[in-house]
């Protein structure tokens, strides 16, 4: 058996190991299942600092920047729930995988 992406974007040829590779993200989750909800609280974080640190700039003190940033990061990780899922339910739905390039592994 093969390994498989499991991230939504590998139709467009990017794997779950760019991802880990890009992101920090622990690879634990490259080719797994996981990697989607890794990749999703990942940006969740990444988030949560620009919108903070974009707040401060316009002037909200830091209580006022923390709730503004957790607000936005939250709904972004919740957006990305929701594709994640519909993503992966049209796959299951239609048979479609992502196997691993054995060329591009180390």
């Amino acid at each position: 058996m093969s390994l498989l992406n499991h991230n939504i974007m590998a139709a467009e040829n990017i794997s779950d190991k760019d991802y880990c590779d890009k992101l920090g993200i622990d690879e634990k989750h490259c080719n797994q299942p996981t990697i989607n909800l890794a990749i999703a609280e990942k940006i969740k974080e990444l988030n949560y600092q620009e919108e903070y640190e974009a707040a401060i700039l316009n002037g909200k003190n830091a209580k006022e920047a923390d709730v503004w940033a957790k607000k936005v990061s939250e709904k972004g990780l919740a957006d990305a729930k929701t594709h994640i899922k519909r993503v992966l339910n049209d796959r299951k739905k239609n048979n479609i995988t992502y196997p691993v390039d054995p060329e591009t592994t180390s």
